[in-house]
């Protein structure tokens, strides 16, 4: 199947943003807004990050290593601007904004690797 190695990653982000809506709704129901803006933030760098570390495999294949550490390193710095943003526009604990972002920030950075993985076999 063509498109394995990304089905899995998006089906495993769409199921962790599930997970950590539905728990965090749960003991934090004021934060559900919270939790929504970081997994579309965190979901759609990743279907940029996994489109183009396609075509980077596609047009030049041995630099799929490079292209990883390179959106990798975006993805940190898109991270702090974003993280900046929302601890200055929210009136919640910077350490609430922080866990939450981190849980979900790992979990896809691991979906990431995963693909990368995926394609580089």
């Amino acid at each position: 199947m063509k498109n394995k190695p990304f089905l899995m990653p998006v089906l495993a982000g769409i199921v962790c943003f599930a997970l950590h809506f539905t728990i965090g709704g749960y003991f934090f129901p004021r934060l559900i807004k919270l939790f929504i803006v970081i997994h579309v933030f965190l979901f759609i760098w990743s279907l940029i990050y996994m489109f183009t570390l396609r075509k980077i495999q596609v047009k030049f294949p041995k630099m799929v290593i490079s292209g990883f550490m390179v959106l990798t390193t975006i993805k940190m710095l898109l991270s702090i601007v974003f993280l900046l943003i929302l601890k200055n526009y929210l009136p919640t604990l910077t350490t609430t904004i922080i866990i939450n972002f981190f849980i979900a920030f790992f979990i896809h950075l691991f979906l990431q690797v995963y693909y990368s993985i995926r394609l580089l076999r």
